[in-house]
Formats: C-alpha cells, structure tokens, sequence
C-alpha cells in the first residue's frame, strides 16, 4: 500500500486539503437554522470528509479527491442524504475556487537538464506543452469515494450517480431540510458509479 501512496505523490503535488464537518457546514446554512431535523437529527451525528486538491507535477492538470465517511444508521437515511448533499456542495464550491488558481508551470527542459537524471522522452513532451487552464470547476475531473453507507437503492447513490433528488424523496423521511426539501438536490459534477 506505502507504494501505491508514494507513487501518488511522486506525480502529484497536494495544492490543498479542506476539512469537512457535517455539523459546522450545516450550522451555517440560513436555511437550516431553524429546522427541528437539524438539531434533533443532523447536529449529533460527528462525521467527517476530507476533499484534496492535487495537480500532475508534469503536465499541470489537476484532480480532486474527496473522501466521505457518512451516518451509518439506517433509521438516519435522511442524514446521509443530507450529509451528501453538503459534500457534494462543498466540492463544487472548491473546484470553482480551484480553477481560478494560476496554473503552476511544470519544470522546464533546461531545469530538467540540470538534474542528476536526464529526463524520459515523455517528460519532454509533458513538459513542453503549457499546462490545461480550467474555464470552471466543473472542467477538473472529480472522484468522490467513501464510506457512504448506503445501497444502489437509496437516496444517496441516486443522488450521486443522477445529479438529482426531487424534494419529496423518501429518503428525506418527510423530515424538513430548508432547500433541499423545498427545491431538491442538483448537482453538474457528472459523477460515474462504480459500481456499474
């Protein structure tokens, strides 16, 4: 495992890492903050996820990895959904922001020539091109992977996998979570399952 981590690493460099808190993020939704689910149902629930922003040392591209550990509980559905839905937010909002940073050059030829190494044929050419620029967040590939608890059949995979809920869900428990029950869930990443 300690090579696949190291091989991570020797192509890509950790721009940034966020902490996601599903009770803080939720805490600061307007909509949120007068809803009994919220206090009763999402707020004693500590979990986390961690969202990285890593860019090819070679070509300048980027990726951004997210990792989710959701409510395990099968009676707190409605808690997944809306834990994911944070996630789901809080990666968009980031790979808007991850987009607007210049774009870090790759090391040049002459910079490369200098090493104790002389670089492959496929460096040269990774290195000659100038590196991708994003129009938007939507532009820099996304993997979001976890512990979500959930089944093929449950709010949580459809909504990752679809890009959308209706408000009505069931998997909302008719429980009342500001927008989300009110307009639905939506998002533009265009999330692939692995499962299929």
């Amino acid at each position: 495992m300690l090579s696949d981590y190291s091989l991570l690493f020797d192509r890509y460099t950790l721009v940034e890492k966020h902490l996601v808190e599903f009770s803080s993020v939720a805490m600061q939704r307007p909509d949120f903050q007068k809803t009994d689910a919220l206090f009763n149902r999402v707020l004693g629930k500590d979990y986390l996820a961690v969202i990285t922003l890593l860019e090819n040392k070679e070509t300048g591209s980027r990726i951004i990895i997210a990792n989710a550990h959701l409510a395990w509980d099968p009676q707190f559905r409605d808690v997944k959904l809306v834990q994911t839905a944070l996630l789901i937010e809080e990666v968009e909002k980031i790979a808007q922001n991850f987009a607007k940073y210049p774009p870090r050059l790759p090391p040049t030829p002459s910079s490369a020539a200098s090493s104790a190494t002389a670089p492959s044929s496929s460096e040269n050419n990774a290195s000659s091109r100038p590196p991708p620029v994003y129009s938007d967040g939507y532009k820099i590939p996304v993997i979001v992977c976890g512990d979500f608890n959930s089944i093929p059949q449950s709010g949580v995979y459809e909504f990752l996998s679809n890009g959308t809920i209706p408000p009505d869900h069931e998997d909302f428990m008719s429980h009342h979570y500001g927008k989300y029950t009110t307009d639905g869930l939506r998002h533009r990443l265009g999330l692939k399952s692995a499962y299929s």
